[in-house]
């Protein structure tokens, strides 16, 4: 819930609730009941975001919508933002394409790439861990994730907060 309120957003987030997103992480493995040692291993198997789910596969992440595909690039807000350690940031391509998404800082300088390669048409969702280029830890402020396929690009906005 301090996520939403922060965002000024605790009256579409926050909560599960009638009317509101159900934006969660489902584990690998139920976080209360094994041992501690064992935490750093869980991975998310997927995220609802939107109350759309999607699922972690060997080629990104599948939507598993019963509701229809957007017919149009997007970029998606991260989840959550604001971020401690990591987020996840979603994205659609209509078209296959050399695809780029890239971190910035508010100076305009690239922090991280967290993609660069070809991609196919679908709904994908990486996660950004906090890290720059050279695996060290970026510190907190304003980022800015740009997605690039050909001629469309679109930019949004992370705020990090340790």
């Amino acid at each position: 819930m301090g996520g939403a309120y922060a965002a000024f957003e605790e009256d579409v987030k926050g909560s599960i609730e009638e009317g509101k997103y159900a934006d969660l992480t489902i584990w690998s493995d139920d976080l209360y009941t094994i041992p501690t040692a064992e935490i750093p291993n869980l991975y998310a198997r997927g995220i609802v975001v939107g109350g759309t789910l999607y699922e972690n596969t060997i080629v990104g992440i599948e939507n598993k919508s019963d509701g229809e595909n957007p017919d149009h690039f997007n970029l998606y807000d991260n989840y959550p933002n604001p971020f401690n350690s990591s987020t996840f940031i979603s994205y659609h391509l209509v078209k296959q394409g050399h695809t780029t998404l890239i971190i910035y800082n508010s100076l305009g300088q690239v922090v991280r790439t967290l993609v660069n390669q070809t991609q196919l048409p679908g709904m994908y969702m990486i996660s950004w861990d906090g890290f720059d280029n050279n695996r060290r830890k970026a510190p907190s402020g304003q980022y800015y994730f740009q997605l690039k396929q050909g001629d469309n690009m679109l930019v949004k906005k992370a705020l990090m907060l340790k």
